[in-house]
């Protein structure tokens, strides 16, 4: 396990490298391109909603709820090192992105054609909704971008709670089901953010694998009972 967590950890060292080398701002400029290209007021709306599933009050709500269940399971050890670990890797990704700060997208289309705007929270693709733009005095947003903040939290947690689930006593049918829509969730999230302009995909790709180191640490140096 100890390698593993090490072999993950130098393939996020090597992908942040390359990614502030600008190794895939290719890639990146293309998919949010063609992003603008197709988007809509109605996907505007859904994956709005889809993306404030990973808000942060939200996820450490969810959290703590992880914590206090393990706890009441007895299972003590991992209730503590599930909610430390957590709040390390919020702290680790909010000081990468003020170490690294990389551009988002929203803010690079607006600095390229102010007429791409973007709300101030919920950031639209394009030259959408301009009277509701004018109304809500955009600004180009002043956080960064790389890791995303939102895939960093859900990643983690959805794999805690899939982690939780694989050690209940539910059917080997139910278990497929949960752990199928918290990986659904985890990439939904995700392409929300890639959609909205606030995240490049390498931004995505970077937190999944800085969340999955975590996740590892926690998997090794804690362990649980069953939970029924």
């Amino acid at each position: 396990m100890k390698r593993e967590i090490v072999a993950w950890f130098s393939i996020f060292a090597l992908f942040t490298t390359l990614t502030v080398k600008g190794i895939f701002k290719g890639i990146d400029r293309i998919i949010a391109d063609v992003i603008i290209i197709y988007a809509n007021p109605v996907l505007d709306r859904i994956f709005s909603v889809i993306r404030s599933l990973g808000h942060p009050g939200l996820c450490f709500l969810i959290a703590s709820i992880i914590s206090t269940y393990a706890f009441l399971k007895r299972a003590k050890k991992f209730a503590i090192f599930s909610f430390i670990i957590f709040i390390l890797l919020v702290n680790t990704g909010y000081g990468l992105k003020n170490i690294i700060k990389r551009e988002r997208p929203s803010d690079f289309y607006y600095r390229e054609n102010p007429w791409y705007l973007r709300f101030p929270e919920n950031i639209i693709p394009g030259p959408l909704h301009m009277k509701f733009a004018e109304k809500e005095k955009v600004y180009i947003k002043k956080s960064y971008s790389y890791p995303s903040g939102h895939s960093l939290r859900t990643f983690f947690l959805f794999f805690v709670l899939a982690m939780l689930v694989d050690k209940t006593k539910l059917s080997k049918r139910e278990k497929d089901i949960l752990r199928g829509i918290f990986y659904g969730l985890i990439i939904s999230i995700g392409f929300s953010s890639i959609y909205l302009g606030a995240h490049w995909l390498s931004d995505i790709i970077g937190a999944y694998i800085l969340a999955y180191v975590f996740y590892l640490i926690l998997s090794y140096s804690a362990t649980y009972e069953k939970i029924s």
